[in-house]
């Protein structure tokens, strides 16, 4: 769709459609591609009428090279009848129409026990 400045980074953002199946109309999500990075940064999709989903991701550097996600927090809406505490009481086990949750990523090993020789025989047999 073009680009789009998010904290003071150009990023790409992207509109990916999803194929109607039998009984399920279309769904459309959006994606923010970091334009130096490379790395997805943010979601939205809306997967049922109504509600929306949006996702941010962090990254952190590990071993001063490899980009991998740091923390990732997730937003889930519904634009209509909010969850009243009558049916958090009587019906615990639906899904909650509002909520969010975050996880972070911790201790990264990257390639623990492989030896370089691995990928660059890799390449080898690639270029023949």
């Amino acid at each position: 769709l073009g680009t789009d400045e998010h904290n003071g980074v150009l990023h790409y953002k992207l509109r990916l459609i999803s194929k109607p199946a039998r009984g399920r109309p279309a769904r459309e999500s959006f994606i923010w591609v970091d334009a130096t990075r490379w790395v997805v940064t943010h979601v939205e999709s809306t997967p049922v009428e109504g509600r929306k989903v949006s996702i941010d991701v962090d990254y952190t550097t590990v071993e001063g090279k490899y980009l991998h996600p740091a923390s990732m927090k997730a937003r889930f809406d519904f634009e209509q009848n909010p969850d009243s505490l009558a049916e958090r009481i009587y019906s615990p086990n639906r899904v909650p129409r509002k909520g969010s949750m975050e996880i972070f990523y911790s201790h990264y090993k990257v390639n623990q026990g492989l030896s370089d020789e691995i990928f660059e025989k890799e390449r080898e047999t690639k270029k023949k």
